[in-house]
């Protein structure tokens, strides 16, 4: 497999750790992401994951100088899918939506911090089907999340430093 490939397969795999890690971690465990992701159910304003970034930089790091262009290539699509992870997460709380995929994911995700036992692929639905954990709920339960508005506000940079010393303050309104 060359590095190309090495980064498809990261990326996809991306898709099974984060399921895992909200599921799982999230949810079912008593864990630091446990609290971390219970405050951002508490506030949903609370959307980065702001404390991995350092460690996975060192890592990056550890493993552009030490490893070989297939295991650089996998790590990079599994950083890839935590990036774009970040960025939809983000969106889906912030922003409207303007495409179909967009709207479908928003509102699947809104969806679970309702039903907080479901739906935990944020990036794709496909292990809450594999797993049988995706939301079952009413056409008028899913058209009120789709027509939920964003969030109001705005994250600044200095409240995103802020908050990787401390997950629990809040965006200035």
């Amino acid at each position: 497999m060359g590095i190309a490939g090495a980064f498809v397969v990261g990326l996809f795999s991306w898709t099974l750790i984060e399921y895992l890690v909200h599921g799982w971690l999230g949810h079912r465990t008593r864990s630091l992401v446990a609290a971390l992701h219970a405050a951002h159910h508490q506030d949903e304003h609370r959307v980065f994951a702001i404390r991995a970034w350092l460690p996975l930089a060192t890592i990056t790091v550890a493993l552009y100088l030490t490893a070989g262009p297939v295991l650089r290539g996998l790590w990079a699509g599994m950083i890839a899918g935590f990036a774009a992870y970040e960025v939809l997460h983000f969106r889906m709380h912030f922003r409207q939506p303007k495409h179909a995929v967009a709207r479908y994911l928003r509102t699947r995700h809104l969806l679970h911090h309702r039903q907080p036992e479901t739906a935990f692929g944020v990036t794709s639905p496909l292990w809450d089907v594999i797993f049988a954990t995706e939301a079952r709920v009413s056409p008028s339960a899913w058209k009120a999340a789709a027509e939920r508005a964003p969030l109001a506000g705005r994250i600044s940079l200095r409240w995103l430093l802020r908050t990787a010393l401390n997950p629990l303050d809040r965006p200035a309104a």
